[in-house]
């Protein structure tokens, strides 16, 4: 059926999209008259993926017969042209044209699988399309095989079932590749430069911290102090007048700052380490596919970032508590703890299921068992080396 103008318009929209609806629109036309646009937009289209398929698209046009009452180009006629024709309703004959428009979009679609099995609905609801021209060719192009054997590979289902087997088989193996290999394109550079960020915004948060805290906190004290009692019983949270922090804001700038500079080492390397675990649980115990330096790719960046966050809203929870606010900051306090297991859980472990190409699921898992290892290890260490020095010296000492 010659295919509507509209689409060539649309070959044109800006919307790389809308572009593929295009050629889909093209392809299912069935019209030789779609080649050339085609072809235009295989070479000169911006994006890679519609030039692929608008490529795709006008191969499988060129194999469609321009007129389906004649036998293929190249004299190659339908083995099956002298069987008796059956009588099919024409709800089935537009039922079948369906499937077959299907199996053209799905192939397009590299869905290999499914345009088979909708290739094989469309000839047992029409089983005169065996000598159809246009269904033999589209057959023959999606099997890879001549026409006979395509007939008989969609005819029984052991040989179908075979095929589809080794399509699905490859075309999984085809995305495990591309997965390695796009989470192989990631180096160590930019893996060191994500925890040298993550380790400046933990020194920023230590440093921070307790100044804000403090300040806060007295400011607090401060007001409580001037408040008459009968207002200060009505207060939400009450500090003890004894309370003092001079003693805190004696610390100098340059304390808070070792400090900082301490934990954000200690803390940067102690995520590494536990990375790496997870890097071993997801690919030794779950049989993920994927590197550790993608995987510290997606989930430092957003560790960083988060951490960034929820200060910031700590300090704004902390402020409302210290200004007169304090049932709001204490309900805003609960959300942020609902929200942390959120933010800390369940989304790393997504994008933990992303870089092994594995799911949430066994994202989840693989971060819980290596934490449960981060926390566990230090104590067997310490443990064996306490048996060690125990049994030591008991021998220095002739008990044993």
């Amino acid at each position: 059926m010659p295919f509507d103008k509209k689409l060539l318009k649309q070959l044109t929209s800006s919307d790389p999209q809308q572009r593929r609806k295009a050629v889909v629109g093209l392809a299912n036309s069935k019209d030789p008259a779609a080649i050339p646009p085609l072809i235009d937009t295989s070479r000169n289209d911006p994006d890679e993926k519609v030039r692929a398929l608008a490529e795709k698209a006008a191969a499988h046009l060129r194999t469609l017969a321009p007129n389906r009452d004649t036998p293929e180009p190249g004299g190659q006629a339908s083995p099956f042209i002298s069987e008796k024709p059956v009588k099919v309703p024409p709800k089935d004959i537009a039922t079948a044209r369906s499937y077959m428009d299907d199996a053209l979009s799905m192939q397009i679609n590299k869905e290999t699988g499914k345009a088979t099995r909708s290739l094989a609905k469309a000839l047992q609801t029409n089983p005169n399309l065996k000598t159809d021209s246009y269904f033999l060719g589209l057959a023959a192009s999606i099997l890879n095989v001549q026409n006979d054997e395509a007939i008989a590979m969609l005819v029984s289902g052991e040989q179908r079932g075979e095929f589809i087997r080794k399509v699905d088989s490859s075309k999984v193996q085809l995305k495990r590749e591309e997965h390695y290999a796009k989470t192989d394109e990631l180096t160590w550079v930019s893996v060191g430069f994500d925890l040298a960020v993550f380790a400046a915004i933990i020194i920023v948060i230590t440093f921070l911290t307790p100044i804000i805290t403090t300040q806060l906190v007295q400011r607090l004290v401060t007001s409580q102090a001037a408040m008459e009692m009968e207002k200060l019983e009505q207060e939400a949270v009450r500090l003890p007048p004894e309370l003092k922090l001079d003693a805190i804001q004696q610390i100098g700038p340059g304390t808070f700052l070792i400090s900082g500079v301490v934990a954000g080492l200690l803390s940067t390397v102690g995520f590494f380490i536990q990375g790496g675990l997870i890097h071993l649980v997801a690919t030794k115990l779950f049989k993920g596919n994927g590197t550790m330096r993608y995987m510290m790719c997606q989930i430092t960046p957003y560790f960083s970032y988060m951490y960034a966050v929820f200060f910031v809203w700590f300090c704004i929870i902390l402020l409302m508590i210290t200004s007169g606010l304090a049932i709001p900051g204490l309900l805003c306090m609960a959300i942020f703890t609902l929200a942390s297991l959120v933010v800390f859980i369940f989304k790393p472990a997504g994008r933990i299921g992303q870089a092994y190409d594995f799911g949430v699921g066994k994202g989840c898992l693989s971060m819980f068992i290596a934490n449960f290892l981060v926390a566990i290890i230090p104590s067997i260490i310490s443990f064996v080396i306490g048996q060690s020095v125990m049994s030591s010296l008991m021998t220095s000492l002739g008990l044993s």
